[in-house]
């Protein structure tokens, strides 16, 4: 065993110290992750309202017009 080599004391409390570091990165981890399941919840929340709303505005505009948007817009004046 040459001089530099670490004692198995030392060993153990590096490992020990890795350990302990690998922990506190995982429970970072977790409430990162739950934080950003709520977060994406939301916004799918949010993205469903959108899109029934759209939905309603379609049918809205839809009911008014003969055609609908089957119906292409004329160009604008200046062509």
């Amino acid at each position: 065993m040459a001089a530099s080599d670490p004692t198995p004391e030392q060993r153990i409390a590096t490992l020990e110290e890795r350990l302990a570091y690998l922990e506190f990165t995982q429970e970072e981890q977790a409430r990162v992750q739950a934080e950003l399941q709520q977060e994406n919840q939301a916004l799918t929340r949010q993205i469903e309202w959108l899109h029934g709303r759209l939905r309603a505005l379609e049918a809205a505009a839809g009911d008014g017009s003969a055609g609908g948007q089957d119906t292409p817009e004329p160009p604008p004046p200046h062509y």
